[in-house]
């Protein structure tokens, strides 16, 4: 041991087998805090064209009660920086639509840090809706929130909706 770290390939107990109890004070990281939420509507209307934060009013779990569902925002517990995996999905629908662009962004501390984008061609009268979903890892300070956005453009038709909304993510570790 050097530094105060230990690196090893296998741990075993003296007879090579059994069970290996932690001591105290030895921090066990478990890819916690985790939270995975959604909107519970079938779905969200939006305008066209708007940036829109999405909804996420039911908790699937929260390991941490981290995530507020009052305003749909996830926010790093006091002594959890660190590496976070975050995602978000949903699915987009509008009628009467002949071309159309979604967006769907994850925000940190109101700034967007990811985003993905999709455009697709339809016939006059097609009612087709198509999933949007991102992903990424970020660096987390204590206090730090996220929260997701969607955005549904339309060249016509007025029923525009975000179905299924998810967001989640866990903090990574070993």
């Amino acid at each position: 041991m050097a530094d105060g770290t230990l690196k090893v390939g296998t741990i075993t107990t003296s007879s090579g087998s059994g069970n290996i109890t932690i001591g105290s004070g030895v921090t066990v990281n478990v890819n916690t805090p985790a939270f995975m939420g959604y909107y519970s509507s079938a779905y969200q209307t939006v305008s066209d064209n708007v940036t829109t934060k999405l909804t996420i009013d039911t908790e699937e779990f929260d390991t941490n009660s981290a995530f507020d569902t009052s305003n749909s925002r996830f926010t790093i517990p006091s002594n959890q920086a660190g590496k976070y995996f975050l995602f978000t999905k949903f699915f987009t629908y509008s009628s009467n639509d002949t071309g159309r662009q979604g967006k769907i962004y994850i925000y940190k501390n109101g700034v967007e840090i990811s985003q993905t984008e999709n455009h697709y061609r339809l016939t006059q009268d097609d009612i087709v809706g198509s999933a949007l979903y991102t992903s990424y890892i970020f660096d987390a300070s204590a206090s730090d929130y996220f929260e997701a956005y969607g955005n549904l453009n339309v060249n016509s038709g007025t029923d525009n909706r975000l179905y299924r909304a998810i967001f989640g993510g866990y903090k990574l570790g070993a």
